[in-house]
């Protein structure tokens, strides 16, 4: 979970004057009791012996109410982890794109589960001395402590995720591992672009998002050609981030399989479909929240169609958990088919029956694997 609190924060104190201690004290727009951490480890190489004292000039208007999210933070005994803590983060100005700005930049953690960042170009501040100066190693080795914060935040996250993959299953649809193993590449690209977003500018902002991702075998490669004194790939330079990038090594020839099968072709079809048709056909009306009824039923489709398909290319499967499965299947599409009448007139028919079209090829398939 992320947690972006910028707007309830109206000013701050971070002090780092302790070598190995930070602490802050933010007050908020609610009036409130203010927040106050002590954190383990160092602010950024910047202001890293400083005390710096923030306002936000993009705080919302003070507001009447304690926020919910600010109630949690105020519960006595709360631990929280160090993350980035800068005031030079660059990141691009809203106004024009093509300049960067400094940026506050406040980051930690709770228990691994929730992310919280203020961040803001728009602050003023002043800073004291430093009463100790961070060597580039040093600063170096705080970055690695914080990317290790974030990447074990983003593991308890994708323990957690319940994405299209899971959400399909339940008493008439059995699972099986595959949808597991979806699931899980479903949950880190879903995460990814919080992680792209953070390291963008920064240098080798790449390798360092592979690592918080847990792409281990991109960082191998980097290094392989870099102990080979080969000149950077610039088709490599953003390491690629669709589902399949986040498959289990192990098991991406058997999903690539899956993904060229006649039926997967045939449930593409239909995504495009979707895509071309449905999408933009939909109005800011009643009929925006029909047309997500039926994406959020046909993305579980699409992971549970795969899982299905990837279950029958194992050597030993059981043939009753694939029947089951397809029975399932064929009545969900035929509900979304018949679901179709609400949607769009420009859409609504040609979705409708291909949705009993990818039915009727699922049952030829599961009466196929019979014979």
């Amino acid at each position: 979970m992320l947690a972006t609190i910028s707007p309830l924060i109206a000013r701050g104190v971070v002090d780092n004057t302790r070598c190995g201690i930070t602490t802050l004290h933010l007050w908020c727009v609610d009036g409130g009791e203010p927040l106050e951490y002590e954190l383990q480890g160092n602010c950024r190489r910047d202001i890293a012996g400083c005390r710096v004292e923030f306002t936000n000039h993009a705080a919302a208007d003070a507001m009447g109410s304690e926020p919910e999210i600010l109630r949690d933070m105020r519960r006595p005994g709360l631990s929280m982890t160090m993350g980035d803590i800068t005031l030079s983060r660059r990141c691009r100005d809203a106004d024009n794109r093509k300049s960067l700005n400094n940026q506050l930049y406040i980051e930690f953690f709770s228990g691994g589960e929730v992310r919280f960042l203020i961040e803001s170009t728009h602050f003023s501040f002043t800073t004291s001395l430093p009463q100790w100066d961070a060597t580039w190693e040093e600063d170096n080795t705080q970055h690695m402590f914080n990317m290790e914060a974030f990447r074990h935040h983003i593991v308890t996250n994708v323990s957690k995720f319940r994405g299209p993959a899971i959400s399909g299953l339940g008493d008439d649809f059995p699972p099986c591992t595959w949808d597991t193993c979806l699931n899980e590449a479903e949950a880190y690209i879903a995460i990814c672009p919080t992680v792209f977003e953070k390291y963008a500018h920064t240098p080798h902002g790449n390798l360092s998002a592979a690592y918080v991702l847990d792409r281990l075998e991109y960082l191998q490669q980097e290094a392989a050609e870099e102990e080979a004194d080969l000149p950077p790939d610039p088709d490599t330079a953003h390491f690629g981030h669709e589902v399949f990038d986040f498959i289990p090594a192990e098991h991406r020839a058997m999903v690539q399989r899956g993904m060229q099968h006649p039926l997967f072709t045939e449930t593409s079809r239909l995504t495009a479909m979707v895509q071309e048709k449905l999408i933009p056909a939909i109005k800011p009306t009643d009929a925006n929240q029909k047309a997500d009824y039926f994406l959020k039923n046909y993305a579980s489709l699409v992971s549970n169609i795969l899982a299905t398909i990837l279950l029958t290319l194992q050597e030993q499967y059981p043939m009753e958990l694939v029947s089951t499965r397809s029975v399932s299947l064929c009545k969900r599409l035929a509900s979304l088919a018949d679901y179709c009448r609400v949607l769009p007139v420009s859409c609504r028919q040609s979705l409708a029956d291909a949705c009993r079209n990818l039915a009727s090829h699922l049952q030829d398939y599961t009466t196929s694997l019979h014979s």
